[in-house]
């Protein structure tokens, strides 16, 4: 909780320093590009969040937020170290919330990374949109991760929840739009769209899986999403899913490539849960490829790859009410049924 005492001293400290104005109610920190729109201080989203208790809220008003004003050297526009909930869509003077009307845009420039989410916190994501991101020199944030993942998002260890954001035009080796590590994430109602994931050539010439999005170990929920546009140099076009629960419901998949396995989704390890997804026109590999797993498949729906709408291999995966149409191939590797 914010308290006002300790917002008048927020103030002193944070006045001048950036390019958006912030005020503060208890649990609630207003933010916005427009410094006459409210009373308050200029700052930057991160000094924002250097200033929320663990627990507050963050509302911040449409408009396109970069990084710290004058520095082109920071690593993100935002840095998560707290239990926090990020809310974008709001008009300038926070009596409207319409992410479509007042998108609120984190933009990367090409630059840097869009968020961070470090380990052992609990944050929730609505209604952002994450752009630009660029993830190259940034590695795992310290981690021993050798590749550059997480363009628009690099979440290590932590509890995330993401509803009604936007991730496009981001770059990494891994996970171009979003990286997430040794997590339980949960993404409903967003779209991840042409992002990219590109091989390493730095040096280990790893990378390239998970153009839209890319799981290391955890859980993960997906409910509602669009993955489109999105590219992998190797694998994953649309995601690249290494975890140990995964629930994927009412998604769609299309148009994404990858040239080696799962132009729209790689899925390895489980058990999975598919329900009412579909797939379509991904290449120019197969829509599915599902490794290493145990499947229970209901109601997907496979169209219009080159390379056969699913393939299997070391899976174990039950299809009820699928429809697999006009695709080239059904593919099942040794050790599938």
């Amino acid at each position: 909780m914010v308290t006002v005492a300790f917002l008048l001293v927020a103030v002193w400290a944070l006045l001048g320093d950036g390019s958006a104005s912030v005020y503060a109610d208890p649990d609630i920190i207003y933010v916005s590009l427009d410094c006459s729109a409210a009373p308050g201080y200029c700052t930057t989203l991160q000094n924002a969040v250097g200033a929320a208790s663990s627990g507050d809220e963050i509302h911040i008003a449409g408009g396109t937020y970069t990084g710290q004003a004058n520095d082109k050297e920071v690593l993100r526009i935002i840095h998560l170290d707290k239990i926090l909930t990020l809310r974008g869509g709001y008009s300038n003077d926070f009596t409207v919330r319409d992410s479509d009307l007042y998108p609120t845009i984190l933009d990367g420039e090409g630059e840097r990374r869009g968020l961070y989410v470090g380990p052992g916190v609990t944050v929730t994501l609505e209604g952002l949109h994450v752009v630009n991101g660029n993830a190259e020199g940034l590695g795992g944030e310290g981690d021993s991760i050798n590749d550059d993942v997480g363009g628009g998002l690099y979440a290590d260890q932590t509890n995330l929840t993401v509803q009604n954001c936007r991730f496009s035009e981001n770059v990494a080796d891994d996970g171009g739009g979003l990286y997430l590590r040794d997590s339980t994430v949960t993404i409903s109602d967003t779209s991840i769209c042409s992002n990219t994931a590109h091989f390493d050539t730095s040096g280990d010439f790893g990378g390239g899986e998970g153009g839209g999005l890319f799981l290391w170990s955890g859980d993960l929920a997906l409910h509602g999403n669009t993955f489109f546009g999105n590219v992998a140099d190797s694998m994953g076009g649309g995601a690249a899913l290494y975890g140990t629960e995964l629930t994927l419901t009412d998604n769609r998949v299309y148009s994404n490539a990858a040239p080696s396995a799962g132009s729209g989704w790689l899925v390895s390890g489980g058990p999975v849960s598919l329900h009412r997804n579909w797939f379509y026109h991904n290449g120019p590999a197969n829509g599915l490829f599902l490794r290493n797993s145990s499947a229970d498949q209901v109601n997907n729906v496979f169209v219009g790859h080159c390379r056969g709408g699913v393939t299997l291999s070391g899976t174990e995966a039950r299809f009820r009410h699928t429809t697999i149409a006009d695709n080239a191939t059904i593919d099942l590797s040794p050790g599938s049924s």
